[in-house]
């Protein structure tokens, strides 16, 4: 068994670390009232359509609710994330 700081999942959130930083500074540079956040809902959506393994269903209870269900067990395409 991996040791907890190499296990794969940890080495998959560290390469997308710095990415996430800078989502989250793009998010925070452009805020948005609750329950209207529709430039952050549109880019959360295109951004998990594009990942390989994610379903992704919109609008559920509220106009700019987005959810993403893993559809299998196997590894999400983590490219798109990382490009």
């Amino acid at each position: 068994m991996p040791k907890p700081n190499h296990h794969p999942i940890v080495e998959q959130a560290n390469q997308i670390f710095e990415k996430l930083v800078q989502w989250r500074r793009t998010f925070h540079q452009y805020p948005e009232l609750s329950f209207k956040e529709f430039g952050t809902s549109k880019f959360i959506t295109e951004t998990l359509q594009q990942i390989k393994g994610i379903k992704v269903e919109t609008g559920v209870g509220v106009e700019t609710s987005v959810v993403g269900t893993l559809t299998s067990l196997g590894q999400v395409d983590m490219e798109h994330i990382l490009s």
